[in-house]
């Protein structure tokens, strides 16, 4: 396989990977950016707001909007930050971890 068609085969995987992600968005009644922040936080074990932005390429007061939305439909939760009294982390919901 030529780098050329290795080039071509990784952009296609992304093209579908991108419509499955939407697709399963979709079925969960939540936007693909909500989606990816629940990967990102099953992956991770919890982030802070902060760091939640910083992997989303968002401001903090999108990501403060994205959690109200995925607390409010019981997807999140909110957990004090054992590091630092002052802040929060986002952790997945039990519902939404099985």
């Amino acid at each position: 396989m030529s780098i050329d068609e290795l080039s071509r085969a990784c952009r296609a995987w992304g093209i579908e990977n991108s419509r499955f992600d939407h697709a399963v968005a979709r079925r969960l009644g939540i936007s693909p950016a909500d989606l990816h922040a629940l990967e990102l936080l099953e992956f991770s074990g919890g982030l802070t707001p902060g760091q939640l932005a910083e992997r989303l390429q968002l401001t903090s007061g999108s990501v403060t909007a994205l959690a109200d939305r995925l607390e409010r439909l019981g997807l999140v939760e909110r957990r004090p930050n054992p590091k630092d009294r002052r802040s929060n982390v986002l952790c997945l919901a039990p519902q939404a971890a099985g």
